[in-house]
């Protein structure tokens, strides 16, 4: 009797499994010696059945990827849309995304540590349509949250800004936050304060007054 085809809800099941077993390896052994041949040793299949859901290393990372800014944009998402004052709004966004950093870690350390391939490295290559259209739309809108953040407390306060400005100042305060959650994961902050959680809510608070302090 021949073998009934997965549904669509095992076909999902299978890849979100293949996509959580190269998670792992990247993280552990690194994005250069991910192939397939290891990660379907880790599921206990073939190498073959990999590919019968997707074509390469290359789109597995990308798949990774995005749904790790899946993750993240659902954090910040309900963040960023509570409907508390300004300051609150911010020190919730800030809260959502240390919380995303800090729990989905390994997530994290893909999306903006380790070496791996992003969405320029993907252009000119048959997965530019996937890596434009799903991963550089939602990292955008990620950004976006914060861009807008930005924006708001300049517009609160009458202060005159080009885009320019207001793009900088988002990128500055994402590298300031990322610092702080790539310190937290490494647990390097431990060996310096007695309470990384507490010090990361200082820097919160610290990069709220900035913020409030510079557009005044």
């Amino acid at each position: 009797m021949p073998k009934m085809p997965r549904t669509a809800k095992e076909v999902e099941s299978v890849k979100q499994e293949i996509l959580s077993q190269a998670l792992q390896l990247i993280v552990t052994e690194g994005y250069d010696k991910l192939s397939m041949r290891k990660i379907a040793g880790q599921m206990g299949i073939t190498a073959a059945t990999i590919y019968n859901y997707f074509k390469s290393k290359e789109e597995i990372n990308l798949w990774i990827r995005v749904k790790g800014f899946e993750i993240m944009d659902s954090m910040l998402s309900k963040a960023h849309d509570a409907k508390n004052n300004q300051e609150e709004n911010m020190r919730s966004l800030l809260k959502a995304y240390f919380k995303f950093g800090t729990v989905y870690s390994e997530y994290y350390d893909i999306m903006f540590n380790l070496r791996t391939p992003k969405v320029a490295d993907y252009i000119g290559t048959d997965l530019e349509e996937i890596a434009v259209t799903n991963l550089q739309k939602i990292g955008r809108r990620a950004f976006g949250y914060f861009f807008n953040l930005v924006n708001e407390v300049y517009e609160s306060r009458k202060k005159t800004s080009s885009g320019d400005d207001i793009q900088y100042r988002t990128v500055q305060l994402w590298a300031n936050i990322h610092g702080v959650v790539t310190l937290y994961n490494s647990r390097q902050i431990a060996e310096l304060v007695k309470s990384p959680k507490r010090f990361i809510d200082a820097r919160i608070e610290a990069e709220i007054r900035e913020l409030l302090s510079n557009t005044k």
